[in-house]
């Protein structure tokens, strides 16, 4: 049986490459997807999740500083 938490060489680069969260973008993303679940709107609530679906993550950090 394999161990499933062996880090595989694939794995290892993708998690360099993932940039370093802080509690406060953490925060503020999970503001901004409330934000956009409370809108009564269903078509702007869905059109936002998708906008916010397409953003990398380093793009996802960088829209709250």
């Amino acid at each position: 049986m394999n161990n499933q938490f062996e880090i595989t060489p694939i794995m290892k680069v993708q998690k360099e490459n993932i940039p370093e969260w802080r509690w406060k973008d953490i925060i503020n993303l999970g503001l901004k997807v409330a934000t956009i679940l409370s809108d009564e709107n269903n078509k702007n609530k869905y059109k936002d999740l998708y906008w916010l679906s397409k953003k990398n993550i380093k793009e996802l950090i960088t829209t709250f500083e």
